[in-house]
């Protein structure tokens, strides 16, 4: 039986909305309730197909002994983007009765950080690494790709064609967060956020122009209002998302809705957005990408595009574990599609 976590994450909804319609109680209506069940029925026959193709037999095969060496950039912190992950991770590797070692990728760190040792040290090394973090191909994560282990990166990698990965659908992402909008009817939409040249944002753009296009709508260059950001620490994010914000503030372009380019742009940038006047969605509609607790308790609540963090930790494990079984195995690839949650942050431009 999965768990309430993948349940909420694979359709798309709270814990507490799976608790409630899993126990037939009150409070949700019943095309939700049907929505969860039907869920939680195609994820038992998942999992069920899953584990009697792959969980090792209790024979003291190799795959009883597999060990995963979990990656994560020193810069991620302990969002719910991370703990989703890891649950995930947990999950599978629990499925497969493998050892987890978790350590973080840092370039400064010295040659004898147990992070090296893990890749250097014939007692410690690994038969696979999962990698979660940036997009990039630079450092631990490159090193790892050249021991000549199986590694997947968890998220769009800048250089696909040199790595394992799972990654979530970020052009449709964009689609679907710009779609929304227009189907609205809103003609003019801003992006706000940081990490421009980003692989994921990249796509999310791509995404969001495919729907501008469908609506003939011509985008604006003065609609987008990002920064690079080249991972230099926390406060140095925070602060270029305020400029951003404050750029788009100071100019207040003619638009009637704005998508946040992730989590932490729609956290410091809609107080400022509010602080300056703005109301949502009166003045101006909101779609944010990352659909965590911040999204959900909001005022007013946050339309969101929710992705299957859970469920990309746990096809993570499965492609190390069918990478190390099977050497002749180059790469393998799995994209999963997001959800486009709708809620009150977001409504018809004649409503504002």
């Amino acid at each position: 039986m999965p768990s309430t976590r993948e349940i909420a994450n694979y359709a798309g909804v709270s814990t507490s909305t799976v608790s409630l319609a899993l126990n037939n109680k009150e409070g949700i209506s019943e095309a939700m309730r049907q929505r969860v069940l039907e869920a939680a029925n195609e994820l038992s026959i998942q999992q069920g197909a899953y584990q009697e193709r792959n969980m090792p037999a209790k024979s003291g095969n190799r795959a009883e002994r597999l060990s995963i060496l979990v990656l994560h950039s020193s810069l991620i912190t302990a969002t719910d983007y991370f703990k989703d992950l890891l649950c995930g991770i947990e999950d599978g590797a629990g499925r497969y009765q493998l050892q987890l070692h978790l350590s973080a990728d840092d370039p400064r760190q010295l040659d004898d950080h147990i992070t090296n040792l893990y890749l250097t040290d014939p007692d410690l090394r690994p038969d696979g690494v999962i990698y979660l973090g940036s997009s990039q191909i630079k450092s631990t994560l490159h090193k790892a790709i050249k021991s000549g282990l199986p590694v997947i990166q968890v998220g769009v990698p800048s250089h696909p064609d040199r790595i394992s990965f799972i990654a979530p659908d970020e052009i449709t992402a964009g689609y679907q967060a710009a779609k929304h909008l227009l189907d609205l009817g809103h003609r003019s939409l801003a992006v706000i956020g940081h990490q421009k040249s980003e692989a994921h944002l990249e796509q999310r753009l791509a995404g969001y122009r495919q729907a501008l296009a469908e609506y003939q709508v011509t985008p604006d260059e003065g609609w987008l209002f990002l920064e690079d950001y080249e991972g230099e620490g926390y406060e140095v994010e925070v602060q270029r998302i305020k400029t951003v914000t404050q750029a788009f503030i100071a100019e207040r372009p003619n638009v009637t809705a704005v998508l946040f380019s992730n989590w932490q742009s729609s956290a410091i940038g809609l107080p400022l957005l509010q602080q300056a006047g703005y109301r949502i969605p009166q003045d101006v509609s909101v779609v944010v990408f990352d659909d965590f607790e911040h999204a959900r308790t909001y005022e007013p609540a946050l339309t969101a595009v929710a992705y299957p963090l859970v469920q990309m930790g746990i096809s993570a494990v499965k492609m190390v574990f069918e990478l190390a079984n099977s050497p002749e195995t180059v790469r393998m690839h799995q994209i999963l599609r997001p959800r486009l949650m709708i809620r009150e942050s977001s409504a018809s431009p004649t409503e504002q």
